[in-house]
């Protein structure tokens, strides 16, 4: 999964106040580092505050030295899921691929990725963006709910 050796966002790591998202990217066999790095900083830039908690894909892209090297690049994990995993978000993916589905049996490898990435109920921030055999999307984690030290406010009635 990529041997990276220095990480600009560590995982467990990041500023605060930033957002924790999972960078969830597809693209073409044999497609340039260089074109995968433009379309996730694209797509990072429609996220201000975001903390890439790494790029999520296909296993099946396993050994692809494009795809290892822009993670590199980008001091980014590269994390390999598994079919199953993408199949699982197919009710949640916006922007569903044929190709993909043709290919892979997966609704989109960029979204499904994603969603999949940050885990169980995450949202999309950024549908899928597709630029020179390269896709990519942006999900969160759902929202964790608020901690609370005691009792909330008294309940009122409404009135009207």
């Amino acid at each position: 999964m990529g041997g990276n050796k220095t990480m600009k966002h560590p995982i467990g790591s990041r500023p605060i106040g930033s957002q924790p998202i999972a960078v969830g990217i597809g693209c073409r066999l044999g497609c340039a580092a260089e074109a995968i790095e433009s379309v996730v900083l694209l797509a990072l830039g429609r996220v201000p505050g975001g903390a890439p908690l790494g790029l999520f894909t296909i296993a099946d892209k396993r050994g692809d030295p494009g795809l290892a090297e822009a993670a590199n690049r980008l001091g980014f994990p590269l994390i390999l899921l598994p079919r199953d995993e993408l199949r699982e978000q197919a009710a949640a993916v916006e922007t569903p691929s044929p190709a993909s589905l043709g290919r892979f049996g997966v609704p989109s490898v960029a979204e499904a990725a994603a969603l999949a990435g940050a885990g169980i109920g995450a949202v999309l921030l950024v549908t899928r963006i597709a630029r020179d055999g390269v896709t990519c999307a942006i999900a969160r984690p759902p929202e964790e709910p608020a901690c609370t030290s005691g009792p909330g406010p008294e309940p009122r009635a409404m009135t009207g």
